[in-house]
């Protein structure tokens, strides 16, 4: 069969709200200098990193997602460490260096950065009720942004993990 594949569409879709927590660690051994969203700790790599979700630009994760949903996933970036004012990010310094994470295997480092860094979370994100969008009691989606060493790599690759913790964060 020949033809042209067009994606259907629903006739009424429903618009879903998210929230996306973006958390920025540096581990023990590393920091945000120099590689990845015009480097950090540079005047503008803040904003830039921000813009990167939240921008006006349709490569924008927000807009991104929108297009590719059709419109039905709508995303709300949450960045608590960044400073509107001065433009800066307080980075959460984690409390082992790099290869500990490493070691602890792909499926499991997402959830190793997520019980060393609970009791920040729980300062950080105190007072935001805009954790749970889709209402299902849990925070809908928590980034973390993570330094690259020095050649600009770093051995965590881009990955989903899932936290099966009882711990909660604000409630959700």
């Amino acid at each position: 069969l020949g033809g042209l594949a067009v994606p259907a569409r629903a006739a009424n879709p429903t618009v879903t709200q998210t929230a996306n927590v973006v958390i920025v660690v540096d581990f023990a051994d590393t920091s945000h200098t120099g590689h990845g969203f015009g480097c950090l700790k540079t005047a503008d790599g803040p904003a830039s990193m921000v813009d990167s979700f939240n921008g006006s630009s349709v490569r924008s994760m927000k807009n991104y997602i929108s297009a590719i949903s059709y419109g039905q996933l709508q995303v709300t970036n949450i960045f608590p460490q960044y400073n509107e004012t001065d433009k800066t990010i307080q980075i959460y310094k984690l409390p082992h260096n790099e290869n500990y994470y490493v070691d602890q295997g792909m499926k499991n480092i997402g959830t190793a950065i997520i019980q060393d860094s609970l009791s920040y979370l729980q300062s950080l994100l105190s007072g935001h009720s805009d954790l749970d969008l889709e209402q299902d009691g849990f925070i809908d989606n928590l980034t973390l942004v993570i330094p690259s060493n020095s050649a600009g790599k770093s051995p965590i690759d881009s990955h989903q993990s899932h936290y099966d913790g009882t711990e909660t964060v604000n409630g959700f």
